[in-house]
């Protein structure tokens, strides 16, 4: 298990990670689920950086702060393989949302669970799709949320 140190938010009267935020939630209530997906990741990103400066590497925060909040290992197949959540949720979603602008046609969305709801599914055929609800955003968010500095 590895040890992590988490360190307060500095206190320099803006914050960032709020802003990013705050642009998920517009974008969620706009149903850019996309758009807010990505922010959500981004103010994650920034959250698990500020949170762990000590772990080196993004991609390592990024994980290393979910599994923080995720202690229960959740794996899914994707693509034939068996992924961790935290990995595919990194791989898959954040860098394909970065560095492509989108989702990978085989990932998409589940329509009608209560939007709080952390819903993954592996789909079989015909169409071997992974499907999240939206309470994803949600959940990336909340964590970041803590990660701010309050308001002065």
């Amino acid at each position: 298990m590895v040890e992590f140190t988490i360190h307060p938010p500095p206190s320099d009267g803006h914050d960032s990670i709020r802003d990013r935020v705050e642009d998920s939630w517009a974008l969620r209530e706009a149903a850019r689920l996309e758009g807010a997906l990505l922010m959500a990741c981004v103010a994650f990103a920034a959250a698990a950086r500020r949170a762990l400066p000590d772990v080196k590497g993004d991609r390592a925060q990024f994980i290393g702060l979910l599994g923080l909040y995720r202690p229960n290992r959740l794996e899914v197949e994707y693509r034939g393989e068996l992924r961790s959540f935290e990995d595919l949720l990194y791989t898959w979603v954040r860098c394909e949302l970065v560095h492509v602008a989108g989702l990978p046609v085989d990932i998409g969305w589940i329509t009608g669970p209560s939007p709080k709801d952390l819903i993954v599914r592996a789909g079989g055929p015909p169409q071997y799709r992974l499907l999240m609800s939206p309470g994803w955003i949600d959940f990336l968010l909340s964590i970041a949320t803590t990660y701010t500095q309050p308001d002065e």
